[in-house]
């Protein structure tokens, strides 16, 4: 599993509706799961699990690589 921390810039600055935000982490997941040949990311902001208007995850809950929606 791969762990990455962004600022809360990322969250504040992302302007993006839920159908994007969650394409946009779903492309971080892809992508880091493929550099570092892992298939679950787990994501925080500033050091808590990732948080925004419109996803909530928990502690230890990781995001998972899919590939079903990508071309």
């Amino acid at each position: 599993m791969v762990y990455v921390d962004f600022s809360k810039e990322f969250t504040q600055e992302m302007n993006a509706g839920s159908g994007y935000e969650s394409q946009i982490l779903q492309c971080i997941t892809n992508t880091l799961g493929d550099y570092y040949m892992v298939k679950k990311d787990y994501i925080t902001v500033e050091c808590k699990p990732y948080s925004s208007g419109h996803i909530l995850m928990e502690n230890d809950e990781a995001f998972i690589l899919d590939y079903k929606n990508t071309k």
